[in-house]
């Protein structure tokens, strides 16, 4: 090359890109290890006395509004279902953070009806079936309602005793966690309700079922002589109850009775049958193996606070109540008093640091 200038140019471009210095250098990435939690919708607080993000409004992520927001559920195109239980309504997340109300306008009531015309009453429980209809626990109704698709709100059951928390197998019966009886009872797919089995102590919290048909409840504390609060227990499809992990009131990891809960609320498992439960008390996401084996999956054991962030290091949740769980294992949180829906995503993330 003749041109003593053309060749410092050259030499000084190429000197650039190999440097990460030329406008087409690659980004320089730092990987982190998962999981991490984040807000889906509702805005997280500035300071630990404001409470400005409890409300009742439709928007996008952080532009929705939640009142104490209980049980979550998931239909197959990955939208969150949420009883918001101060605003007597069922809102819909789309995996977007797109906040809609399904059914209910943040007045109490029980009338059945379509979008706003219906009213609830406190629902603390919902569950979506292989149709996409919406069932809820609505409790201070007493009553199991049915949501369409296109929000049309009819009551299936209506002689419950402060029905919590309900879960859809794969036939379509709905369970029911009968919060105010000892009974998970069962309405089959025609309507008939029976009581499917004696839990042998009332104060049901929660219920979900994996995909061999074996039923799951949390137990929180009605009274502290209650001899099965803050445990975990497993029903197989022939009504025998085990008991899966918990023993009285703590905050422990371990194995099985070793382990302890406070206020145990929701409940979900995954594909591999390894069950998440919302500790409410303790502020935490906990994770129970097939086995029994007890972990922190989310949360500071420090208590109550409001940060997204890794899951074990740095994220914080205030008394989290609804739990849901996507075929890839990601978790869904009804974060209640934070007045927020949370997404714990599983697997590393990759931030770019030039």
């Amino acid at each position: 090359m003749k041109n003593p200038r053309l060749l410092a140019g050259f030499c000084l471009a190429a000197l650039l890109c190999a440097c990460g210095g030329g406008t087409d250098a690659p980004d320089i990435k730092r990987r982190e290890t998962g999981p991490f939690v984040t807000t889906l919708a509702g805005v997280l607080k500035t300071a630990r006395t404001d409470d400005s993000n409890n409300g009742f409004s439709d928007g996008v992520g952080s532009a929705a509004r939640f009142s104490t927001p209980n049980g979550v559920a998931l239909d197959g195109a990955g939208n969150v279902y949420v009883a918001d239980f101060d605003n007597h309504a069922i809102r819909k997340v789309t995996p977007a953070g797109v906040v809609t109300t399904l059914a209910g306008s943040g007045a109490f009531g029980s009338s059945d009806g379509t979008g706003a015309a219906a009213r609830f009453n406190r629902p603390r429980g919902v569950a979506v079936d292989g149709s996409g209809n919406v069932y809820v626990a609505d409790t201070e109704n007493n009553s199991v309602r049915k949501i369409t698709s296109a929000g049309v709100v009819t009551t299936v059951v209506g002689s419950f005793n402060k029905p919590r928390a309900l879960a859809v197998d794969r036939s379509g019966n709905v369970f029911v966690a009968d919060e105010g009886s000892r009974f998970i009872r069962m309405i089959d797919t025609l309507g008939h309700v029976t009581d499917f089995v004696d839990t042998g102590s009332s104060g049901l919290s929660s219920i979900a079922v994996d995909s061999q048909n074996n039923l799951y409840i949390t137990n929180h504390i009605i009274a502290e002589v209650t001899i099965n609060s803050h445990r975990v227990r497993k029903i197989t499809p022939a009504g025998v109850i085990s008991l899966l992990a918990g023993s009285s009131a703590g905050a422990k990891d371990g194995q099985g009775d070793a382990a302890s809960f406070y206020y145990p609320s929701g409940i979900a498992v995954d594909s591999s049958g390894n069950v998440y439960v919302a500790d409410a008390g303790n502020h935490l996401i906990r994770k129970i193996t097939p086995g029994g084996a007890v972990s922190i999956f989310a949360g500071l054991a420090e208590g109550a606070g409001f940060l997204d962030g890794h899951a074990i290091s740095v994220a914080e949740f205030n008394q989290p109540v609804g739990i849901a769980v996507d075929a890839t294992g990601n978790l869904y949180i009804g974060d209640s008093f934070n007045h927020l829906i949370r997404k714990i995503t599983i697997g590393d993330r990759f931030t770019v640091i030039k």
